[in-house]
């Protein structure tokens, strides 16, 4: 059976089908037609820098495929699988990756402005200096992520699961975690100021020097949480909360015991 791969044109040159420049991106047995969209199978094509914009790529397979610079705005790839892709500097703005496979890939530095990324999953991804603020990753997983300096003012991770992941001095403003997963997630040195944790899970998380002015604590169970000379906890909004034996609060906070 032969699988089709489409691709889209890149300024005035046309890739046709069995062509060098056609061979030079698709995978023998693979066609290349020009209609804006990517599919099929096509593990490590080399796509790097390549202008992908406005394309539908939604249930590809780009499983390990180099993705570095590429410019890949407004793009539809629901369902689609990049796991270990390297997308490096990467520029997703504005495209929806619902339900896309993420797992191991390298976007340190890239772009994830205003995507739609519900459900996606992005474990273990490498994620420094990206930029994903004003996003949506409602239930979303970012386990064992490496987040350091990333931004993610202003997203949704409603519902999301960010288990194990290093946000260091990650920009958190106006984040909303409620209902999150962040066990063992560490925030040291990130500024979460006005962020919301509502009913988030956050067992052994470690907060160190990490701004929390006016951050939203309700309902949250304070379990083998670190505070160590945290930013604003007298600021923060405890309703409902409660805390284990040994969470250290600023004097003058006191919450009740988790059962």
């Amino acid at each position: 059976m032969r699988t089709s791969f489409a691709l889209t044109v890149v300024g005035t040159s046309v890739l046709v089908a069995g062509s060098a420049a056609a061979q030079s991106v698709a995978p023998p047995g693979f066609s290349v037609r020009i209609d804006r969209s990517i599919g099929g199978y096509c593990p490590g094509c080399d796509m790097a820098g390549k202008n992908l914009n406005n394309m539908n790529m939604s249930g590809a397979r780009l499983s390990e495929a180099n993705l570095q610079g590429a410019h890949m705005r407004n793009v539809i790839a629901t369902g689609t699988d990049f796991s270990g892709a390297n997308m490096r500097q990467v520029d997703f703005r504005h495209s929806r990756l619902t339900g896309a496979n993420l797992d191991d890939g390298n976007l340190i530095g890239a772009s994830l402005i205003g995507v739609e990324a519900i459900g996606a999953s992005f474990d273990s991804a490498h994620l420094t200096g990206a930029d994903l603020s004003r996003s949506d990753f409602i239930g979303a997983d970012f386990s064992d992520a490496i987040m350091d300096s990333v931004n993610l003012r202003e997203s949704n991770f409603t519902g999301a699961r960010l288990s194990d992941a290093v946000l260091f001095k990650a920009d958190l403003r106006g984040t909303d975690f409620s209902g999150a997963q962040l066990e063992d997630a560490s925030f040291d040195r990130a500024d979460a100021s006005g962020e919301s944790f509502i009913g988030a899970v956050i067992n052994d998380a470690r907060f160190s020097r990490t701004n929390l002015t006016d951050a939203n604590f309700t309902d949250v169970d304070l379990i083998d949480v670190v505070f160590d000379r945290t930013v604003g906890l007298e600021t923060v909004n405890f309703t409902g909360a409660c805390a284990s034996e040994g969470v250290r609060l600023p004097v003058g906070i006191v919450l009740p015991p988790c059962q």
